[in-house]
């Protein structure tokens, strides 16, 4: 059967471990293999772009739900993009001004800081790195989508655990790792590689030897 939504991963985990008896816990182990996977998981499917506000007179903007980790930000104003350069909490004291202005730098703490506290209600994308949750309301999304056997077997990792079956147990572990390595390793291989320029190869050549 097709594993498209989060009814039909339940479903799913009833048939495999042919345990319908753990009907009301399905949702448990789907939570428990999330969160071990999304340890685990570098993929393109769990990138996304976040819009955020910055408010006007504050140097700071609250993360975004289920954020993983941040990749990066821009101040964004029409179609133009602005990316923000990311400093450490102690370089970024050093720039920090009194004044309101147009942030420059940000630094990562306990929340988005800024440089200086906003002068508008700037648009702010934020490059996330996100984690998974399916749910009731959740029904489904792009993990699911691309990689329904890394959800599948790492949900029956927990099922297994739970009633205490330690060869199951093991076996969709086995798979589960097996499923998350190919998964990060075909998104490993789809980054374009980086075309390295630099300003001499655009002037011409240069013998290092003759000055010439």
């Amino acid at each position: 059967m097709a594993i498209t939504t989060y009814a039909e991963l339940k479903t799913a985990l009833a048939d495999w471990s042919h345990r319908s008896d753990l009907t009301t816990k399905m949702g448990d182990f789907i939570v428990l293999a999330e969160s071990r996977f999304n340890d685990a998981l570098r993929i393109k499917a769990m990138n996304a772009l976040e819009d955020l506000t910055a408010v006007l007179g504050s140097r700071f903007i609250s993360f975004p739900t289920g954020m993983k980790k941040l990749n990066g930000l821009s101040l964004v104003s029409g179609t133009e993009w602005t990316p923000l350069i990311q400093l450490s909490a102690s370089a970024l004291d050093k720039e920090i001004s009194d004044t309101q202005g147009e942030p420059v730098y940000y630094a990562i703490t306990n929340k988005i800081e800024f440089d200086c506290q906003s002068n508008n209600a700037y648009t702010v994308t934020a490059r996330v790195f996100t984690e998974n949750g399916l749910s009731d309301s959740v029904t489904t999304n792009d993990l699911l989508a691309e990689y329904p056997n890394i959800y599948l077997f790492s949900s029956l990792v927990e099922l297994f655990d739970y009633i205490g079956d330690e060869t199951q147990s093991a076996k969709y572990n086995g798979k589960r790792n097996e499923a998350v390595k190919l998964a990060n390793l075909n998104a490993h291989r789809s980054k374009a590689p980086a075309i390295l320029t630099t300003e001499l190869s655009r002037k011409g050549s240069f013998n290092i030897i003759t000055d010439d």
